[in-house]
């Protein structure tokens, strides 16, 4: 079915019998493509037959889909003329994206990577489409983890202010990355056990008809028999229908539950349960470990910068019974899921809520602790506002690692932490750090223990361990290879083995080059500053350049007396997905690109004298 070129409209005329054969298609070309390329499989495998059903009730492009969050998407690329190549270029330089991208498909609504936007977008556009006089239906498809998002609360909530049509379907497989955590995923849980609910509602609604009670009493006998059983459906509290729970892998009730909505005057939610890696015996026994599978064309390295953090700060919660850990829904991802055995009531995990868990880190330290918050960079652009006013204005001693700081690879433009440290260096009185090696990253972590103010520490993905800076002084940076005119100084663990390899390079070619591993990045280094003051800087730096090291550095020369020759070697632009290799010679970041520049300024350099 899948090879055939008018698929998305042919679908319409499938029978049920027709869409389960589509759907298992699907799931096999899903599983053929990520075992070949790597990517998303659990999380794809279990909405297939929820993309296959609103894809025969809907009309799209036409209508509008909104995927939270787009891991969940493989289907429906496939379904809309993304097949060829599906299983050689996903995810790869060039290729299909990992998540949802405006530029790929008219069908994607919006680029997607980060999760609780959804109902915002929805009911954005809803409103846009009332007040436009135009007909279309608005669909967001929600992960359960990503309902309990502050933006969805809040989208929920504004709903009541003016009520534009759109249609929520919460897929609730109990999942996100880890087990989904908190007070609402036990409301669904609840909802979705209770049988005794479903069997007596119909009983009501059957007695009710034949005693030929009105319509509003039939309604108010058969919400006492909700409230009675599930103590209240939270999405009919904010003025939504609810429908479900339905089974998500049953696309004749999927059919029914879509129509209802579609022909509902007012907006619904439709909760629908399904399970995570369906199809795929091994994702569905191990949906985290199949949430993201890589395809290791070698073995890959036994340690990386999670890991390392993760065994620290086991060894400084035994060391101090202070030490507590805050993570937003990432435990497994930021190496922490030896920690949070050991250490069950000292890991708080928030669940998709990154400004809640900012904010809980201040208060924990507030009251006598010493917190760790374990994030992203992507998802740390998200709570700023909480690290200025309650972290570092409050001058609290939090310390936030960031996790997969610096290229990361094939995510795409919404998964690379290319700008966490612009975003944090223009923040008085915060503590900025990026360690170069497994040795530094540990070092540091033992100095953040006694520490008494706001800490950042910066890391990259994968385990780049450049032994060679493996010392480290708080504020004083590391330097290899003495006297030189040219100096590059790098920061983060990819930028300093691009560095490093770069001097090596030269060095054949006779021209001598100076590496520093800029580890302290706010404050800097100043008396290594002083001492470049005359000759060619490089500052190299896998983030953006303004407000980046370069933007510091520059600062800092701003009020010396002479302003030395400091060039850029950063980014300018939003970063696709692709192996990090193959980005960072890309954007003109490799050893071999910054080796031909330092040469061609030498050259004319040397033809000026």
């Amino acid at each position: 079915m899948l090879e055939n070129p008018n698929l998305k409209k042919d679908l319409k005329g499938l029978s049920v019998d027709g869409l389960r054969k589509l759907s298992e298609e699907l799931r096999l070309k899903i599983i053929d493509s990520v075992l070949r390329c790597g990517g998303h499989l659990a999380s794809s495998l279990g909405a297939v037959d929820i993309i296959v059903a609103l894809h025969f009730v809907f009309d799209f492009p036409h209508d509008k889909l909104i995927f939270d969050v787009g891991h969940q998407a493989y289907a429906h690329k496939l379904l809309t003329g993304r097949v060829e190549g599906f299983e050689t270029s996903l995810r790869q330089f060039g290729g299909i994206g990992a998540f949802l991208k405006r530029d790929e498909s008219e069908y994607d609504t919006f680029t997607t990577g980060h999760a609780g936007n959804s109902v915002s977008l929805a009911l954005g556009m809803a409103r846009a489409r009332d007040l436009k006089g135009e007909n279309y239906d608005v669909v967001s498809l929600v992960g359960d983890a990503s309902i309990v998002n502050g933006m969805s609360f809040e989208a929920l909530n504004d709903y009541g202010n003016k009520r534009s049509k759109h249609v929520i379907v919460l897929n609730d497989n109990d999942m996100s990355i880890s087990r989904a955590v908190g007070a609402v995923s036990a409301r669904l849980t609840d909802i979705r056990q209770n049988s005794a609910y479903k069997v007596l509602k119909n009983a009501v609604v059957k007695a009710s008809a034949r005693e030929g009670l009105n319509y509003r009493a039939l309604r108010r006998i058969k919400n006492g028999v909700k409230y009675m059983f599930t103590k209240g459906v939270l999405f009919e509290e904010f003025g939504y229908n609810y429908v479900g729970p339905i089974d998500g892998h049953n696309i004749e009730e999927l059919i029914k539950a879509f129509n209802i909505a579609k022909s509902a005057e007012e907006s619904t939610v439709i909760h629908v349960v399904t399970k995570k890696g369906k199809g795929c015996a091994e994702a569905e026994q191990s949906p985290r470990d199949f949430h993201g599978y890589e395809n290791y064309s070698i073995k890959p390295q036994n340690s990386s910068y999670s890991s390392v953090f993760g065994d620290k700060i086991s060894q400084l919660a035994q060391k101090d019974k202070d030490v507590v850990v805050v993570c937003p829904a990432m435990i497994d991802g930021t190496g922490l899921t030896g920690f949070a055995r050991k250490y069950r009531d000292r890991i708080y995990d928030v669940g998709i809520a990154e400004e809640h868990a900012v904010s809980l880190a201040s208060g924990l330290a507030r009251g006598g602790l010493k917190p760790y918050v374990a994030i992203y960079s992507t998802f740390l652009q998200r709570c700023v506002d909480q690290i200025i006013h309650d972290v570092v204005l409050q001058k609290l001693p939090v310390t936030i690692c960031v996790d997969r700081a610096g290229i990361v690879g094939r995510d795409g433009e919404t998964h690379q932490g290319i700008f966490d440290l612009s975003l944090l260096s223009c923040i008085p009185n915060l503590t900025i750090l990026s360690p170069a090696s497994f040795a530094q990253l540990q070092k540091m972590l033992d100095f953040s223990l006694n520490y008494d103010k706001p800490l950042v520490i910066r890391y990259p993905r994968g385990g780049i361990d450049n032994k060679v800076f493996d010392n480290f002084e708080f504020g004083c940076w590391g330097r290899v290879g003495g006297e030189a005119e040219n100096v590059i100084v790098a920061t983060g663990a990819s930028m300093v083995k691009e560095a490093l390899k770069c001097q090596d390079i030269l060095s054949k070619q006779g021209v001598s080059v100076e590496v520093i591993c800029a580890d302290s990045l706010f404050p800097l280094d100043e008396n290594t500053l002083d001492t470049l003051i005359n000759k060619r800087i490089f500052v190299l730096e896998d983030d953006v350049a303004q407000g980046g090291l370069f933007s510091l550095v520059c600062r800092y020369y701003s009020g010396c007396d002479k302003m030395p020759d400091v060039k850029s070697c950063a980014l300018t632009t939003f970063v696709e997905q692709g192996d990090v290799s193959q980005l960072v010679d890309k954007y003109e970041l490799s050893a071999e690109k910054l080796a031909k520049r330092i040469l061609s300024f030498t050259t004319f350099a040397k033809t000026i004298e």
